[in-house]
């Protein structure tokens, strides 16, 4: 009974991401219900009937892999939705059959009934699984390793410095391949390594530590870019802050959308020091955007939002550059402008930098290794507008579920397909978030550029007050960025960077390295 009363506690939780009782008039009304086809309409069931079978075809799978979390999902739908039952009451509801939640959520039969046996296991499972992220890397087998010896000392309590990557490295390096010569511990190797396992640095928060010193002098060389660029130059008509305007300085990044049925979506976020908001935002769906179905779809977006589809998802040159000429560039009103982006290759390609270059667009490219310390988006603004932009898919979700199972019995479906659905109503969600973000959390914005000097007076005369760099001694950094003008050379951002790391500050107490959740495949 116990564990009958634990499994009924997990199905009602995960339940409230399926089942809601109020529908939103603006999502319901992007989504129109498909008109019948013409010829003779299905006859009302009595209330004392049985309802008919409804034969289907089966379902072929449609995805390889799903979270533990996802399957008890569909078992809490399986175990506990409510439908209409068929008859002419509407008060008359029972439970889903097997192949009604096999279509429900385009399952395969089987799969469901294997799920079905092995629930007992799956609900001491849940919030554990972890989904390995596949690909190809140069030594896979001693990364592995690496990992799980990383892994293993971090249950253990130790703290995990750059010393112990470089030592254990080696030797698995030494084993596994005695005969490509010397190792190098290079920068690119690591980064990569640590991007590939999502594996995070974290700062210590005792302010007598620092930073290792190449990090320090990288951040010190941002800065001084920028403050050398902010500089008015000859012909400039001075502005708030040197040659910009506060809504002349901004900050880009892309993120994929956390969600499991959204795999293979991002978006595309700017933000500007002024805190107000002048660009939609960018989503790109994976496909080619082609065929009757999708452009009939494109006609239900949010107009708050701009869609492209690609074969990654991700922005590539020419998106990028229809996006500057669209959005970006009409709102700068050939004002100069300072735009930090980081190292993502569709920033910095040559149509990209020629665009900017022409519109007068300073780029500043934020080190690798640096974003968790000097990119606005980052700092103060990803983590709230992710939980706001969760609440609202979650909610658009739940009305498209609950539409659905109104429609169940009725000889009536949902127009379009069910990832056009979903497409139309992630628009939507990221529209209706965004803006409200913009609006209740604009001083937030405001003091996230301020934090890291990218809207600050150039005298320094603010940054004592209003600079605030993780990790940083920061009144080294402060007398350092007044050197603006022989430092501050353009970070190219070279990802494949065979420069050697030292081993000076493997052992800095002020980072230490901690597991994130595994990437899942893109």
């Amino acid at each position: 009974m116990a564990e009958s009363s634990h499994a009924t506690q997990v199905h009602a939780s995960i339940l409230n991401t399926v089942d809601v009782n109020v529908f939103n008039d603006r999502i319901s009304s992007q989504l129109p219900v498909a008109k019948n086809h013409p010829g003779p309409k299905c006859v009302a069931i009595s209330s004392n009937s049985r309802p008919k079978t409804i034969f289907r075809p089966p379902i072929s799978a449609a995805r390889k892999s799903y979270t533990v979390r996802y399957k008890l999902q569909v078992l809490a739908y399986l175990h506990q939705a409510s439908i209409p039952d068929g008859t002419q009451s509407a008060n008359q509801l029972r439970r889903p059959t097997l192949v009604e939640t096999s279509h429900q959520f385009k399952i395969p039969v089987p799969n469901i009934s294997r799920w079905k046996l092995a629930e007992s296991k799956l609900l001491t499972r849940v919030g554990t699984e972890r989904r390995s992220r596949i690909g190809k890397r140069k030594w896979p087998v001693l990364e592995k390793e690496l990992y799980d010896a990383f892994q293993a000392h971090r249950k253990q309590g130790k703290i995990v410095r750059r010393g112990f990557f470089r030592i254990k490295a080696k030797l698995l390096f030494q084993q596994y391949h005695p005969n490509e010569g010397v190792f190098r511990f290079s920068n690119g190797w690591f980064n990569g390594f640590l991007n590939w396992y999502n594996i995070s640095l974290r700062f210590g928060t005792n302010k007598a530590t620092k930073i290792p010193m190449d990090l320090f002098n990288t951040l010190v060389n941002f800065a001084q870019f920028n403050r050398r660029n902010s500089q008015i130059r000859e012909g400039d008509i001075p502005a708030t802050i040197g040659r910009y305007q506060l809504r002349n300085i901004c900050n880009m990044d892309q993120t994929p959308l956390p969600f499991e049925f959204l795999s293979g979506q991002t978006y595309n976020l700017k933000v500007f020091a002024d805190g107000r908001n002048y660009v939609k935002p960018l989503i790109f769906y994976r496909g080619k955007g082609l065929g009757a179905a999708v452009l009939q779809e494109m006609k239900e977006y949010d107009p708050q939002v701009v869609v492209k589809f690609n074969p990654t998802a991700y922005a590539n040159s020419s998106n990028m550059v229809e996006w500057l000429q669209e959005q970006l560039i009409p709102i700068l009103e050939n004002h100069p402008t300072l735009l930090a982006v980081d190292l993502f290759s569709g920033h910095r390609t040559e149509d990209v930098l020629n665009t900017m270059k022409a519109n007068d667009i300073t780029v500043s490219v934020i080190p690798a290794g640096c974003t968790s310390i000097v990119q606005p988006l980052d700092i103060s603004i990803n983590r709230p507008f992710k939980e706001l932009l969760r609440e609202k898919i979650e909610e658009g979700e739940e009305r498209m579920i609950e539409r659905e199972e109104a429609l169940v019995g009725t000889g009536r479906r949902l127009a379009g397909s069910k990832v056009g659905c979903r497409r139309i109503m992630t628009t939507w969600a990221i529209g209706e978030a965004w803006e409200e973000f913009c609006t209740e959390w604009q001083e937030v914005i405001i003091r996230s550029f301020t934090m890291v000097g990218l809207s600050l007076p150039l005298d320094g005369s603010h940054d004592r007050s209003h600079l605030s760099l993780k990790g940083v001694d920061m009144e080294r950094f402060m007398e350092d960025i007044q050197n603006w003008q022989v430092g501050g050379i353009e970070n190219t951002g070279d990802e494949d960077n065979e420069e050697i790391i030292p081993e000076a500050e493997d052992n800095s107490e002020a980072i230490d390295y901690v597991v994130g959740p595994l990437r899942t495949e893109e």
